[in-house]
């Protein structure tokens, strides 16, 4: 009898300390719960920080169709090529990238792009991925702007095919008006600098 008072005894001690348990656990549950975000409030900042804003409002002026004119230079010294097309220019996303769609020739071969120019409120940084029919693989950089987004520069590596490393890059969109803007890509070899190649665009409609 004094052997099975003992087991009650136990059973009920176990079930007290597991209850205390349980309830410690709630209390921390409880605890941890209340520093959690709150989601409507964290959904409601993130859509107020992806809203199209003052940057965006820069890009949206290249809406529209232009005439493309390129020119390009190999090394420092080598003779320019020409070269010419079209791009057209939308706003997509609800105002928050720019996508410029090129055709023309490059090298005396046709020669398609899309291009994507934006602004990344989370980087605070401008954002530019390009994509093309000689190249299997898709660029993306990030860059600055001045304060009036006249001139945004953005900087990179490449992979030079010539030497099979990486090339620092570096390319700069300047608005002259609101007819026209260019774009200038310089690289860096072997430590110097040179600008390899430049693009201007001039409105067309």
């Amino acid at each position: 009898m004094r052997k099975l008072s003992m087991r009650w005894i136990s059973l009920a001690c176990a079930a007290a300390i597991t209850c205390c348990l349980f309830a410690a656990k709630a209390q921390d549950d409880k605890k941890a719960g209340a520093g959690q975000p709150d989601m409507d409030a964290m959904m409601k900042q993130m859509a107020e920080m992806a809203k199209p804003n003052e940057h965006h409002k820069a890009l949206a002026a290249l809406e529209g169709d232009w005439a493309v004119e390129n020119t390009m230079q190999m090394t420092p010294d080598a003779q320019p090529m020409k070269s010419t097309g079209t791009s057209h220019n939308k706003m997509i996303l609800g105002g928050r990238f720019l996508q410029g769609e090129f055709k023309g020739t490059f090298m005396n071969m046709p020669f398609e792009g899309v291009g994507l120019l934006g602004y990344d409120p989370m980087k605070k940084k401008h954002v530019s991925v390009w994509a093309d029919s000689m190249s299997g693989g898709v660029m993306t950089s990030y860059g600055d702007c001045d304060g009036s987004c006249k001139t945004i520069t953005f900087t990179d590596e490449v992979d030079d095919p010539s030497s099979g490393k990486k090339m620092p890059v570096r390319y700069v969109y300047t608005i002259e008006s609101k007819d026209k803007y260019m774009m200038e890509w310089y690289e860096t070899h072997d430590g110097k600098e040179f600008k390899a190649m430049t693009i201007v665009y001039t409105r067309t409609k």
